[in-house]
């Protein structure tokens, strides 16, 4: 009976490892991600006042207004080309996240399932000694 006792007792130690485990790798996911995505944004930033300087420079030195539409509008161009690359590696920052979740549940299923088959047959082993001992006794 002391056996059954350190086996759940082994088993529940196990079932909370697992779990610290399972926190720490969401947590350093979270917080790579984060970290990325908040790179992301600086650099949108850092875009949007580049592309604000060049107007203001734009505007200081062309005194055309043909000129000045024609070159703020290859200022945009650039601006939009760059803001859709930063939102496609966005894209690809998010779906390397949900990628890392989707295999840790997966693997959490899997630990569930080989903890209840462990727990099944620790259940079946008591089942059977109690009954043997019930059998002896009686």
């Amino acid at each position: 009976m002391e056996q059954v006792y350190n086996d759940v007792v082994k088993n529940v130690s196990d079932m909370n490892k697992q779990a610290m485990e399972s926190v720490l790798r969401l947590s350093r996911i979270a917080v790579r991600t984060q970290g990325l995505l908040a790179r992301q944004q600086l650099t949108v930033v850092e875009n949007y006042i580049d592309a604000g300087t060049k107007h203001l420079n734009l505007v200081s030195r062309t005194q055309d207004p043909q000129e000045i539409i024609k070159l703020a509008s290859e200022i945009n161009v650039e601006l939009g080309e760059k803001l859709m690359a930063l939102a496609q590696e966005s894209m690809d920052i998010g779906s390397q996240a949900r990628d890392e979740l989707t295999s840790m549940v997966e693997e959490g299923i899997q630990a569930v399932q080989t903890q209840a088959e462990k727990a099944s047959a620790a259940s079946v082993k008591t089942a059977k000694n109690a009954t043997k001992t019930a059998v002896k006794a009686a």
